[in-house]
């Protein structure tokens, strides 16, 4: 096991036992950023945990949908629904998912846009490495031609409740024209390879 991988491995489940500990308060002053709505900096007060996913065992969900070019880490694009059968060129959930095994944190994953609508009985959710509107289901449409966006709804009510997020490699190369989740990111985007 790389040095890299035990520190993920670590991190991960620090993580998860620091969800755990409820830390109340209103945000640190001067760190709640009013257009992308989110609290900045490591000061306790800054995040509080309601005890919404106390009860939520060691649990997490990979996504890794791309809607543009996908890095061949990612392997071949996953089928629908929920732990999809992967190859041996999927490295990236493959290594996830033994990672957090070894740290005792079972793992779900998915490509498909329609199963991030449910995201309550995760600790943690992992954007690894998606592409482009990743939380946009292009196969529907509102009247109108309108785009839904279930995904992104239901991904910052989750926030809102105290849920995890990670976001490995492109996950800043995702949802450029989304304010939250630039936010979400620390006011970051990945534009172009040096």
């Amino acid at each position: 096991m790389s040095r890299t991988t035990r520190a993920l491995g670590a991190a991960a489940a620090l993580f998860l036992a620091g969800t755990a500990q409820a830390q109340t308060g209103a945000p640190a002053p001067g760190s709640l950023d009013p257009y992308y709505k989110v609290c900045r900096g490591t000061d306790p007060k800054c995040y509080n945990d309601w005890g919404a996913f106390a009860s939520t065992p060691n649990k997490v969900l990979i996504y890794s949908r791309t809607a543009g070019p996908r890095h061949a880490n990612l392997g071949p694009a996953l089928g629908p629904g929920l732990n999809p059968a992967l190859a041996p060129a999927n490295a990236v959930q493959n290594g996830l998912i033994r990672l957090l095994a070894a740290e005792g944190i079972q793992a779900d994953w998915t490509e498909d846009v329609a199963r991030m609508t449910s995201l309550n009985g995760y600790k943690a959710i992992i954007f690894a490495s998606p592409t482009r509107d990743a939380l946009w289901d292009h196969a529907k449409t509102a009247a109108g031609g309108t785009q839904l966006d279930a995904a992104r709804h239901a991904l910052r009510q989750y926030m809102r409740r105290g849920g995890g997020f990670v976001g490995i490699h492109n996950a800043f190369g995702t949802e450029y024209n989304w304010p939250y989740y630039e936010g979400l990111l620390g006011n970051a985007n990945f534009y172009d390879h040096g």
